[in-house]
């Protein structure tokens, strides 16, 4: 008994200090705002791809107090996707709530566009394809020889669609007109498919030997 009463003038003051507050932030009129805020994902299956496109921002459309819509501005607010239920390969389609958009108590979700995200899943695929050298500025009188990539293979992983159509990577442009005899030059390498990515490093030395026509 002596604890509830020890400080009991602090804990009435602050009682009475919550209670006022309370009652301003809910004599405050209800207004309307329209947010735009991030989505992110969370729990995608790693043998999965997503092989539509990414939504970056939802605009939430939101009703409540001006000092609560004021807190929720101030806040990263996002809009949190969860893949967890998702295993198997095909089209999906989740609706934006109250829940994902993660609004607290006292703000309420009107609208929101788009009001529904659809995704098409894909299994993951990766495979081997080999490197092409590409050159530029080749001289008449000029021609080359050789040119060896090391590696001369490279492996590739993405939506199963997206990679089996990729059938090389390839290097950026190797100007001849600085290369004389044998060389070795390090290039960059990518693919022109942007849902495939690389594994390992985006990187190849090229041995290059050119010779007279």
């Amino acid at each position: 008994m002596r604890f509830l009463f020890h400080d009991l003038g602090w804990k009435l003051a602050s009682l009475l200090l919550a209670i006022v507050t309370w009652g301003l932030v809910s004599a405050e009129p209800e207004i309307e705002t329209v947010l735009s805020v991030p989505v992110q994902y969370a729990n995608r299956s790693p043998n999965l791809e997503v092989s539509s496109d990414y939504r970056e921002t939802i605009k939430l459309e939101l009703r409540g107090s001006r000092g609560r819509l004021r807190d929720l501005n101030n806040t990263k607010t996002a809009v949190v996707l969860d893949f967890s239920n998702v295993h198997e390969a095909g089209e999906r389609t989740f609706p934006v709530t109250w829940r994902n958009a993660g609004l607290p108590r006292g703000v309420q979700l009107v609208r929101t566009v788009p009001s529904e995200l659809h995704f098409r899943f894909e299994r993951n695929l990766t495979r081997t394809v080999p490197v092409q050298v590409r050159f530029s500025g080749l001289p008449g009188k000029v021609q080359v020889a050789n040119a060896i990539p090391v590696p001369s293979e490279v492996k590739i992983s993405g939506p199963e669609s997206r990679v089996s159509h990729v059938d090389f990577a390839i290097t950026d442009p190797l100007d001849l007109t600085t290369i004389t005899g044998n060389t070795v030059r390090t290039s960059a390498i990518y693919v022109t498919e942007p849902e495939v990515r690389l594994i390992g490093r985006p990187q190849v030395q090229v041995r290059v030997t050119v010779a007279r026509r």
